[in-house]
């Protein structure tokens, strides 16, 4: 997976209408939240999807507020997303056969000071991120 493509899904919209954003953007701002460490202590692998991700343990409380901030602002703007109970992991490789997790596993902590607003699209057969806005913590 390369660099600029790891992240934390928060939540996740699918295809939304471009004429959507502005409203998303304006929601999203209003999400308070204080910076938080994220320690990706563990590792695993989904055989069904073929997907090597690491993730936290024990996720911080600031990050389950974070979600929850943000879930209330989407419900409250009637935007469908997914509403599965939300667990932190990074994906670190796709389409993994033949990999033992540990070879690709670095522990490590992820200082979280803002989210941002991505839109994903697949370009030559491949996932690529683009970040449209990011959005600060408030002070902690």
């Amino acid at each position: 997976m390369p660099r600029e493509n790891l992240h934390l899904t928060l939540a996740f919209l699918g295809d939304t209408d471009a004429a959507r954003l502005p409203g998303l953007t304006s929601r999203a701002a209003s999400v308070r939240f204080v910076p938080f460490r994220l320690p990706l202590d563990r590792i695993g692998y989904w055989k069904h999807n073929r997907i090597i991700w690491c993730g936290a343990g024990e996720e911080p409380q600031a990050l389950n507020d974070l979600v929850e901030g943000l879930r209330t602002q989407l419900d409250a703007a009637g935007i469908r997303y997914d509403r599965r109970t939300f667990v932190s992991h990074v994906t670190l490789v796709r389409n993994a056969t033949g990999i033992s997790p540990a070879s690709v596993w670095v522990p490590l902590v992820w200082d979280a000071a803002d989210f941002a607003m991505v839109n994903s699209t697949r370009v030559d057969g491949r996932i690529s991120y683009q970040v449209l806005q990011r959005f600060p913590a408030t002070a902690g």
